[in-house]
C-alpha cells in the first residue's frame, strides 16, 4: 500500500523532483519500453503490480546496470541471489539482465520476503538490505514497523525511495513531470541451433547489431553461446 503522507516519503518525492529530476526524466521515459511486459509478468504471482516499479528505483530499467556491490541487470541481483532464482551467468551469457527472466525471478524472491515478514515495505527493505540483517534488526529492536527501524542508511532511504517514485509514475504530470514514454518492447522468437553473431543475425534481418543487442541483452559477448543449442533469440 502506498504511504504519500509520510514525512520520508515527501521528502523523497522533493528529491526526485529536484537534485534527481534529470535521471528520473530518463528512467520514466525508459519505463515506457519495459513495464507493459513486466506488469504481466509480476501479476501472474500474485503481488501487488506496483512492484513492476521497483526498477526506477534499482536500475532506471537499465539492463546493463552494475552496481558497486556487483549486482547486475534491471532488478540489480548479486550472483548468488540471481543462481538461487534459477538466472544463469557464465562467460557467454548473464541472465541477470535479461529483463524477462530477471523479472520472474524478482517476483519469485519478493514473493518469498513477503512471505517471511508478512510486510511489504519489510520485504523491500529484505531485498535491499538482506533478509538476514533486517530480520536480526525486528527481533532487537522489537518492532516490525519498517518507518520505526533503526537500519542501514542506504536501507531506510530505498523503501520512501520507491514510495515517492511508484507515486510519480503513476501520475507523472501530478508531480510536474512531461514525460513521453519509449514505446513498449516487441519482438518475436527466433532458434539458432549453431553459434551466430548477433551483426550477422541483424543483416540477414535488415536491422541493425544495437537493435538486436538491445532485444537480447543477457548477451555478453554479441554472439549466442555455443554451449546452447537450441538458443531462443529475440528478434524484431
Amino acid at each position: 500500500p502506498l504511504e504519500p503522507e509520510h514525512p520520508r516519503v515527501q521528502k523523497c518525492i522533493r528529491f526526485w523532483q529536484t537534485t534527481a529530476r534529470e535521471p528520473m526524466e530518463r528512467f520514466l521515459r525508459r519505463s515506457g519500453r519495459y513495464v507493459p511486459m513486466m506488469v504481466e509478468i509480476v501479476k501472474s504471482y500474485n503481488i501487488p503490480s506496483d512492484i513492476v516499479y521497483l526498477p526506477l528505483v534499482e536500475s532506471g530499467f537499465n539492463d546493463k546496470a552494475y552496481s558497486y556491490a556487483n549486482a547486475s541487470g534491471p532488478w540489480q541481483f548479486i550472483a548468488s541471489t540471481g543462481k538461487m532464482y534459477g538466472l544463469e551467468r557464465s562467460h557467454w551469457l548473464d541472465e541477470r539482465r535479461d529483463f524477462e527472466k530477471s523479472t520472474h525471478a524478482a517476483c519469485q524472491y519478493l514473493k518469498y520476503l513477503y512471505g517471511l515478514f508478512d510486510s511489504w515495505n519489510l520485504a523491500l527493505a529484505s531485498y535491499n538490505g538482506g533478509e538476514g540483517r533486517v530480520g536480526r534488526q525486528i527481533k532487537r529492536q522489537r518492532t516490525k514497523d519498517f518507518w520505526k527501524l533503526d537500519l542501514r542508511q542506504e536501507t531506510e532511504n530505498y523503501v520512501p525511495l520507491y514510495h515517492a517514485a511508484l507515486m510519480i509514475a503513476k501520475d507523472p504530470v501530478a508531480y510536474g513531470f512531461h514525460v513521453e514514454l519509449d514505446k513498449p518492447m516487441e519482438f518475436d522468437w527466433a532458434a539458432t541451433n549453431k553459434p551466430i553473431e548477433l551483426k550477422d543475425v541483424a543483416k540477414a534481418l535488415g536491422s541493425t547489431t544495437e537493435e538486436i543487442e538491445a532485444l537480447n541483452p543477457e548477451l555478453r559477448r554479441g554472439v549466442t553461446p555455443p554451449d546452447k543449442s537450441p538458443y531462443r533469440l529475440r528478434v524484431p
